[in-house]
């Protein structure tokens, strides 16, 4: 008899990153924040704000897409990941790029932190702070 082998959260957290990247590139906002918690927080680092839910930063999102103009790249790099039974936390760096309306090269690196927590049995991030390193 095979049995699954349950993935880490570890590995469901990885996971998460990357599909979040293929979400950026696609411009898909409902799959970029599928796994947010409908209250999180976010206090994003370009423009430096707070979002509380998600429709703030849903339109935070928007409003980057309509100053670019074709594709987008996104990746994470360095991500360190700390999960015990419900709880976990991740930093990384992303790093995005595109071309802006006016012609101009975009290219932006972020240092993230999340919090996820397991809600039936399905990490969700609840809170995310980003910074701009300088």
């Amino acid at each position: 008899m095979i049995t699954a082998t349950p993935i880490s959260a570890e590995a469901q957290i990885r996971q998460m990153s990357d599909e979040f990247s293929a979400a950026v590139r696609a411009r898909d906002l409902d799959r970029m924040l599928a796994p947010y918690a409908k209250d999180a927080v976010i206090f994003d680092a370009a423009p430096a704000k707070l979002s509380i839910g998600l429709e703030q930063f849903r339109k935070h999102w928007q409003d980057f897409f309509d100053m670019l103009r074709g594709p987008i790249g996104h990746e994470t790099r360095d991500m360190t990941v700390i999960a015990d039974r419900d709880l976990a936390v991740a930093h990384l760096l992303s790093h995005t790029s595109g071309t802006q309306r006016n012609g101009a090269p975009l290219e932006m690196w972020l240092r993230l932190s999340l919090v996820f927590r397991k809600v039936d049995g399905q990490w969700l991030v609840t809170h995310e702070h980003s910074s701009v390193p300088f």
